[in-house]
């Protein structure tokens, strides 16, 4: 398709752009179902295009737990039992278009970050403030958005590899494909008309450094993620100043169910107050 589109950049940018977005926006093939444990209460919530379904367990704080592009709710099973025992009300849910939820606005195969948003405010109203967002990947915009625009609440962020945002993952996404800048202003410009959102307004940064008052927050990336940024991701936790956290040999999603990672997110919410913003690599475990 390169090729293809290399010849497009000056015969027929719109239609490639157009076939471009259509891919930027479709969902990967989803990973296999994680077993979580038992005793949870499933759940089913209306959005304003249909119903996101879930699985709460526990009583106490509630910790919403919310997956990225192309992934499930289950991912976090490793998280559940931890927090059930440190005394929390655990919630997961599957995004539109993801697991057993019902489609978005464009059909099963596609959604935009901010119906991830939507999803997750209806889910706020069904189970009410949080101590704490667990986020991974994508799912980190998506918070950030319900907070900044949504009836999100919560007293602590916990972000799992974050996506920096649009700008550098579309970066990535053209050099793979390979097409040009006359291509390329004609896909963004497709993206933030579907999206609805001002390009600032999908990156991590902007969105977390314009919350109102801090949020103590903590940010676990792994060295080799090959998905999303370690470097911009500890830049962004540098300027909000939130806890660093970074790991070798997890990749994107090893990281969600090692029990190093999993013990220093329980940690993290157990500690009262603020702790102390020091720097720790954990190394990978079996």
């Amino acid at each position: 398709m390169t090729a293809n589109l290399r010849v497009a950049e000056w015969l027929a940018p719109g239609a490639a752009a157009r076939w471009v977005a259509d891919q930027w926006f479709r969902l990967p093939p989803g990973p296999r179902p994680v077993e979580v444990p038992e005793g949870g209460t499933p759940f089913e919530v209306a959005w304003e295009h249909g119903v996101v379904r879930g699985t709460w367990w526990g009583d106490g704080p509630v910790v919403y737990l919310v997956h990225g592009w192309g992934g499930r709710g289950d991912q976090f099973g490793a998280l559940v039992e931890p927090l059930v025992a440190s005394g929390h009300r655990v919630v997961v849910f599957d995004a539109p278009s993801h697991g057993a939820s019902d489609p978005g606005s464009y059909g099963r195969t596609s959604t935009t970050g901010l119906e991830f948003a939507k999803a997750l405010d209806a889910v706020f109203t069904r189970f009410g403030p949080a101590q704490a967002v667990v986020a991974h990947s994508m799912g980190t915009l998506a918070t950030l958005l319900a907070l900044r625009f949504g009836w999100l609440g919560t007293e602590r962020l916990v972000f799992v590899a974050p996506m920096s945002g649009y700008a550098s993952t579309m970066d990535g996404f053209q050099a793979m494909l390979g097409f040009g800048p006359r291509i390329r202003r004609r896909v963004d410009a497709r993206v933030w008309a579907r999206v609805g959102l001002a390009p600032d307004q999908f990156e991590l940064l902007s969105l977390w450094s314009g919350l109102e008052g801090p949020v103590p927050a903590l940010v676990l990336h792994d060295l080799e993620d090959p998905q999303t940024s370690y470097k911009e991701s500890r830049q962004a936790a540098d300027a909000v100043g939130a806890e660093f956290v970074g790991t070798s040999g997890l990749g994107h999603n090893r990281i969600l169910r090692d029990p190093a990672v999993v013990a220093r997110i329980v940690g993290f919410l157990e500690t009262p107050g603020r702790q102390d913003e020091t720097r720790v690599t954990l190394p990978a475990t079996a």
